[in-house]
Order: structure tokens, then C-alpha cells, then sequence
């Protein structure tokens, strides 16, 4: 990647890919860096956003600031399912499922390809049995949610 982004230095895919790679090693202060340059460079591309918040989570368990950058990445390009699917497993990890069902369905509306369709209908079901489960079966739920299920 230290040749790429020699080569391609005006180009910021490069330093969100290096991104992606750094913090798959748990780079994670030379990720950020990487993701802030390439939002620097082009903030209208939803992916540094959305790795950003992946970090935030990751990293420090800030999913506040996660959140914010989910919301971003959708706002900057409301036809980036990632986005929202990315959105709604930070909001089912807070146990916020009614949120997440609504975000999910955001992703369903906005998908391109048939692959992308079938993933956002398969993790929007998954959440609305959670919901259910959660309501019908409280105890069973609280249960499940204190095993790390």
C-alpha cells in the first residue's frame, strides 16, 4: 500500500483501502488516519464513514460516535445499503431492534443487485424474530441476551 499511495496520492479509495487493512491488524490510530485523509479528500463516498465507525466501535465501544458515523455515510449517499445495514447491527447491538428493523427496511428499498437484496431481507427477518422473540418471550430473551446470543 506505500507504493499505492505514492502512485495514487490524489486518490482516496487508497487511504480508505489502507484503512481497511490497517485495522484489520488493529492499526487502529494509522486507520483513522487513513479514513480522516480519504474523507478529507472526498467527503461525499459513504465507505471511510462507514469503516470510521466500525473503528469507534471496535476500538473504543463508542457506539454513539459509531452511530453518527453510520448516519453520515447514509446521508452523504442515501443509496449506499451498506449504510444502513451497518447502522442496523450497531443498533441491534444496543438492543434497539425496532430502530435497526427500520433501518434494515431503508436498506431492503435502496439495494442494487439481487445478492444485496437477498442479505438485507435475510438480516431484516433475523432482526424482526429477535423483536418477536423479545416481546413474546421476554424471559427467554433476557436470557439469550446474557448468554451473548
Amino acid at each position: 500500500f506505500v507504493k499505492a499511495l505514492r502512485k495514487f496520492a490524489k486518490v482516496p479509495e487508497v487511504y480508505n483501502y489502507y484503512g481497511e487493512v490497517l485495522l484489520d491488524q488493529q492499526r487502529f490510530d494509522d486507520a483513522l488516519a487513513n479514513f480522516d485523509k480519504a474523507i478529507e479528500m472526498d467527503g461525499t463516498s459513504p465507505l471511510p464513514y462507514i469503516n470510521k465507525s466500525i473503528l469507534f466501535l471496535q476500538s473504543r465501544g463508542d457506539a454513539a460516535t459509531a452511530e453518527q458515523l453510520c448516519k453520515k455515510a447514509a446521508e452523504v449517499d442515501p443509496t449506499c445499503d451498506i449504510a444502513y445495514i451497518q447502522l442496523a447491527q450497531l443498533l441491534i447491538h444496543q438492543n434497539r431492534l425496532e430502530d435497526a428493523l427500520a433501518a434494515y427496511d431503508t436498506a431492503v428499498g435502496v439495494t442494487r443487485t439481487e445478492p444485496e437484496l437477498v442479505n438485507a431481507i435475510s438480516c431484516r427477518e433475523a432482526c424482526a424474530a429477535q423483536l418477536y422473540v423479545s416481546k413474546m418471550y421476554p424471559d427467554v430473551y433476557a436470557k439469550l441476551r446474557g448468554a451473548g446470543v
